[in-house]
């Protein structure tokens, strides 16, 4: 005789399911965005640190900041919190676009000097046609679109056959 299940049960067992997959997602998600506190000491207010992040509005291209100060960065950390002054970031840029992601991108490093109460965008464009890239910085409080005055590029795209 096959065991049967109840069918008070199954219900059960699905909505458990479907809890657990929404949590996953839920953290995924909320985990894309942390901040990694790169200096010691306690948490500071916005107005005492600068903020360095990669640009999230460009579609197709992926910026990722591996490490900020030789300090390497989780997977789920995006953003950089500093004290003022000289930091030194390295920056992977691709295409995230399928199937050519691993073989339109480059990486880059970059120091900046950077203010107290700032937040630092990098922005990045991938010319594919041309095998190259490009990569500027830019701060919310300045007119200036380039921090440190100027592009950093045309950087060779890293390019592998399939």
């Amino acid at each position: 005789m096959k065991p049967s299940i109840c069918p008070v049960c199954k219900p059960r067992h699905v909505r458990v399911f479907l809890l657990m997959i929404v949590s996953i997602a839920w953290m995924w998600t909320s985990g894309g965005c942390a901040t990694k506190k790169a200096y010691s000491g306690p948490d500071l207010p916005p107005d005492q640190i600068a903020i360095i992040r990669p640009d999230q509005n460009k579609a197709f291209t992926e910026i990722r900041i591996r490490s900020v100060d030789g300090y390497p960065l989780e997977f789920y950390e995006s953003e950089v919190a500093v004290w003022p002054g000289n930091h030194r970031f390295s920056v992977d840029v691709k295409l995230a676009f399928p199937y050519f992601s691993d073989r339109l991108g480059f990486k880059q490093n970059i120091s900046l000097n950077v203010e107290a109460g700032r937040v630092y965008t990098i922005y990045s464009k991938i010319d594919s046609i041309k095998n190259e890239g490009f990569l500027w910085v830019a701060s919310d409080n300045e007119s200036d679109p380039y921090v440190g005055g100027a592009k950093i590029g045309p950087i060779k795209l890293l390019t592998s056959n399939p």
